[in-house]
């Protein structure tokens, strides 16, 4: 992809149309020695939103941006998918944490256990939504994580024993049947099996998280596939077929 200089504050960077105004202004600010929270760019009166590219603004050759401190902090509004597929729509800093954004949800879901996603990532508390590239409104999924059981060793690999999750709300005992049922999936690491326990209704990007949090896969970035088809992170497992004892493959 053919590359060129645009200049920010008469300093020059050479960029493509694929990099995105974000990833300008962190390098911008890394060389300044600034926090990138307390600025935005700018380009012929325009503020730049940090996810979107340097082709959606058409900047081209010795394009001339600025930065501009932030006096006060933009607010957005997002919304949000919770587990009983009723959505929630907020207005939030853009400095906002993900741990904020849980303690403005306590109205709607308590003190339950919610797990916090956005374009198949799951979101850390300690993070802002600016370093997740989130905007004006753009969705977030809230499913519901139920705190894990002692973990078990199997022969090959470790048992994940008790890691749920639903995307529903829990079913009365009337309704039971009509409830997610709990899986153990197999997943394959080459020679290493990681059976863990899961909802059907678990989302593949959940069953991921999962993997890198109880298993010796933490730090990999990895997709899981089926019968030579790659999974989508934001589809269900029972999307796929996955039903209890099903094998998937770690790539």
């Amino acid at each position: 992809m053919r590359r060129f200089d645009i200049n920010v504050d008469d300093i020059g960077w050479r960029v493509c149309s694929s990099n995105t105004i974000g990833e300008i202004k962190e390098a911008h600010c890394k060389r300044l020695n600034v926090d990138p929270q307390t600025v935005v760019l700018r380009f012929q009166n325009q503020v730049l939103e940090d996810k979107k590219s340097v082709g959606f603004y058409d900047l081209k050759h010795d394009s001339k941006l600025t930065t501009e401190l932030i006096t006060t902090t933009p607010e957005v509004r997002i919304h949000l998918n919770l587990p009983d597929n009723t959505e929630v729509s907020l207005t939030v800093s853009l400095n906002a944490t993900v741990h904020e954004i849980r303690e403005k949800l306590q109205p709607w879901i308590g003190e339950k256990k919610v797990v916090l996603i956005f374009e198949g990532r799951v979101l850390e508390d300690r993070h802002h939504l600016t370093d997740y590239g989130i905007g004006e409104n753009d969705r977030i999924r809230v499913v519901r994580a139920i705190e894990p059981e002692p973990s078990t060793e199997s022969a090959i690999g470790k048992s994940v024993k008790g890691v749920h999750l639903s995307n529903r709300p829990q079913q009365s005992s009337t309704t039971t049947n009509e409830a997610p049922l709990e899986i153990e999936v197999h997943f394959h690491d080459g020679e290493r099996l990681f059976p863990v326990m899961l909802q059907t209704n678990c989302p593949v990007d959940y069953a991921i998280w999962v993997l890198k949090h109880s298993s010796k896969l933490r730090g990999r970035q990895f997709r899981l596939s089926r019968d030579g088809v790659v999974l989508d992170n934001a589809k269900s497992l029972d999307h796929y077929g996955i039903n209890d004892g099903s094998h998937v493959d770690i790539c």
